[in-house]
């Protein structure tokens, strides 16, 4: 049936995150938010730093929700994955002799950094199974602003790579 934006239907988005503004939002600008990537056309994680003292516990903001994200997309026929992230996977302490300018070099700030970071990486796997994955680094922006690059994000189709990480700040 073509692109996900032609048609009559609604494009439908499988969110995951901690929910609030965004989904409500997306939803607003003409996506039909469903419960499974099983009938998604795209799908948005939204991670975040759930200030658990429990480092395991700690992870179920970044890692956890990748991974389930990932079981449903395995199952799916989503065309377009966007991971949120903040910018803790490279504002950590760089390590002696590391470029600083270098944008990809990975310095994870803590555990909630090493968990962005892995979120992050966990997203190729996605990108393996012909996915479109964008990871968004997205560091003290408002509603307005994130909403507005998530829906650039999904609107965009293909660019010449299929897995693509994005840094934007305030």
């Amino acid at each position: 049936h073509g692109s996900v934006m032609c048609g009559a239907n609604m494009p439908a988005l499988r969110y995951i995150g901690p929910g609030g503004e965004v989904p409500s939002r997306l939803n607003s600008l003409g996506w039909t938010l469903v419960e499974h990537a099983k009938a998604a056309d795209a799908m948005v994680i939204e991670t975040y730093d759930n200030q658990d003292q429990d480092y395991r516990k700690r992870l179920e903001g970044t890692i956890t929700l990748v991974r389930s994200a990932l079981d449903e997309i395995a199952v799916s026929q989503v065309k377009t994955l966007i991971i949120v992230t903040d910018q803790s996977s490279t504002t950590g302490e760089r390590r002696k002799g590391v470029d600083t300018t270098h944008l990809h070099g990975a310095c994870p700030d803590g555990i909630h950094g090493f968990g962005s970071l892995t979120a992050e990486t966990l997203g190729r796997i996605a990108a393996q199974q012909g996915v479109n994955t964008r990871i968004l680094r997205l560091h003290n922006l408002g509603d307005d602003d994130r909403i507005q690059l998530l829906e650039q994000g999904l609107k965009k189709n293909t660019t010449n790579s299929i897995y693509e990480v994005m840094t934007f700040s305030a």
